[in-house]
């Protein structure tokens, strides 16, 4: 396998950070400014529709009682098992992360190949090891009050489920020390739309861009 080159390549950027703080609305808005989006959420449920080999993987791991009555995966279902067992996190985990990386690769040579400015959206990229794949990461923050309320009402989940999802993540406050670029999600959309053109602006001239 050929090694990807986004962390020398001044077009690729990783967005990360917790959930629930917003990290597919700053990927709504870098795509609206012109970045390609490549989000490794919509890989991983490409990566288990019917008739994949990681469907297959995931149903003789955990059991038919995972998928649908028309054979598609039941995320609730799974999610249910696998955020109340670490282990059956992991080892889902285990399952999908080569599945995921291994498109996710294609896109990185494909954006450092273009010269094709592309935003990475990856959930868990520090968790994993993988910033280092990137020279530019950005990180979404909110407080934590904040994350839970919208955790809960997003999912509707309780505290305790809530709770339990996030603590399955590396904490923001980590995250933050990590990140090349942090971006506050307190205020309104006009106040995260300015950070994110801020946060543009900055790549762009570090690269020796207007």
């Amino acid at each position: 396998m050929v090694e990807p080159q986004c962390k020398t390549s001044p077009y690729c950027l990783a967005l990360t950070g917790g959930i629930a703080c917003g990290k597919s609305t700053v990927g709504d808005l870098l795509e609206t400014r012109g970045l390609t989006r490549i989000d490794s959420d919509q890989i991983a449920r490409q990566v288990v529709e019917p008739g994949t080999p990681g469907l297959a993987a995931v149903a003789a791991q955990f059991g038919m009682s995972v998928l649908t009555s028309d054979g598609r995966l039941d995320r609730a279902s799974l999610g249910r098992i696998v955020f109340q067992n670490e282990k059956a996190r992991r080892t889902l985990e285990a399952i999908l992360h080569p599945l995921i990386w291994e498109v996710m690769e294609q896109e990185m040579r494909r954006a450092v190949s273009e010269a094709r400015e592309t935003v990475f959206e990856i959930p868990l990229l520090f968790e994993k090891g993988n910033q280092g794949r990137f020279s530019t990461v950005w990180v979404v923050t909110v407080s934590p009050e904040r994350q839970f309320q919208r955790l809960q009402e997003r999912d509707g989940l309780t505290l305790e489920q809530a709770q339990t999802r996030v603590d399955a993540q590396m904490s923001l406050s980590e995250k933050v020390k990590l990140a090349s670029f942090v971006l506050s999600n307190e205020g309104d959309l006009k106040e995260l739309e300015r950070a994110v053109d801020h946060g543009l602006a900055l790549w762009r001239r570090d690269r020796g861009e207007p």
